[in-house]
């Protein structure tokens, strides 16, 4: 009721009665306060950076706070109503409730809808999340950035390889890549080579768009050398998977399997899962017992040849492989190594420089996107 109570105001008519004197200026204060706070660990900027640059309708903190800075509660409440003016309701009731429950409370939110002026948002013109397409190339697309704090000792760097649209054979095989990976990765750079106190990789999903990333925050190398260590891991990681005996091999796939079929800690988490499906268009309600099914197809041979067509940085010859790479540098102000390469300039037009990297990034691989997904 609240939130519908926005539609047909005009910015004179001011903010509806259910929200009391003080609270649009005490929001506006968090609000201002939550956009210059974000990003002030170099880690954070980095997932950032690296979400924007695949995400071109994404928005970032800098942008939105230069957007509501002097907003008034009249210019507020004209643009909410205007935003309000078509709606769609997509909703999960879920948890210890029969089917009549959740009918009657369809029948609520649509008797509020109704009253409110109706929707008129059909899903076919749902806000399209377009993903940019990384062209696949030898050279990654590589994004340099200072740290946003001034006193941020640590450097970051993400990289990351996508590997295309989502489908359950390719989703499974990347799960299973990470999975293998995580463990020799934090062993090697975190405890070995001290690399960096941070060290991690994952599988990442995209609106849609799978892909697969790493991630060091070193304050004692650079970005470069972490850069190139990453890299290095990856043809190491080649000749271990390569040399990795079948029962070894089966381990993974099974401590993998296990790890989907866990039972959920609570109902939130359950809930959380199926309204992910809802979110995003999917509607696989079933997707961990599926995503296990598909595990027993997986062979040594296809994890090879997925490693090798997605993440091999190059030949035993030297000659680089072509992968859908990018990488973010965020480079920050401490020692010497750690800070190489940071580009230097007035703290204030960081924020602004940032955003102008991004779009440089778009620029330079053609604004493609991958199109729809579901």
């Amino acid at each position: 009721n609240v939130v519908l109570s926005f539609r047909g105001r005009s910015g004179s008519d001011g903010l509806p009665d259910a929200i009391q004197d003080g609270r649009f200026e005490a929001c506006h204060e968090v609000l201002m306060r939550k956009y210059e706070n974000a990003g002030l660990k170099a880690s954070y900027l980095a997932t950032s950076v690296r979400i924007r640059c695949l995400c071109p309708t994404t928005w970032s903190s800098f942008e939105k706070s230069e957007a509501v800075k002097a907003i008034t509660v009249s210019e507020f409440t004209s643009t909410i109503s205007e935003i309000m003016k078509s709606v769609s309701i997509e909703g999960l009731f879920h948890g210890n409730v029969g089917s009549s429950d959740a009918k009657a409370a369809q029948e609520a939110i649509l008797g509020v809808l109704s009253s409110s002026g109706g929707g008129g948002l059909s899903k076919k013109n749902y806000p399209k999340e377009p993903v940019i397409q990384i062209p696949k190339k030898a050279e990654a697309q590589l994004v340099i950035c200072p740290a946003k704090n001034v006193s941020e000792s640590n450097t970051a760097v993400e990289m990351y390889i996508q590997l295309g649209k989502d489908n359950l054979s390719d989703r499974v095989m990347t799960d299973l890549l990470t999975h293998m990976m995580a463990e020799p990765l934090y062993d090697q750079l975190r405890t070995k080579d001290q690399f960096g106190y941070s060290v991690g990789c994952d599988s990442r999903w995209t609106s849609g768009i799978m892909g697969v990333y790493f991630s060091v925050v070193s304050s004692t190398k650079s970005a470069e050398e972490i850069t190139t260590r990453i890299d290095r891991f990856l043809l190491d990681y080649k000749k271990e998977l390569s040399e990795m005996k079948d029962e070894q091999f089966m381990e993974h796939v099974v401590g993998l399997a296990k790890r989907k079929l866990e039972m959920f800690n609570c109902l939130s988490e359950e809930t959380g899962c199926f309204w992910s499906e809802i979110k995003t268009g999917r509607f696989d309600w079933e997707v961990f017992r599926n995503e296990t099914l598909e595990l027993r197809s997986i062979t040594k041979e296809r994890a090879l040849a997925a490693f090798d067509a997605w993440l091999l940085p190059s030949t035993k010859d030297g000659k680089k492989c072509d992968r859908r790479a990018l990488v973010v540098q965020v480079i920050g102000y401490g020692e010497e190594a750690a800070a190489q390469g940071r580009p230097s300039m007035d703290p204030e037009s960081i924020p602004a420089f940032l955003d102008e990297k991004v779009k440089a990034m778009h620029k330079a691989v053609g604004g493609n996107t991958w199109g729809k997904v579901y």
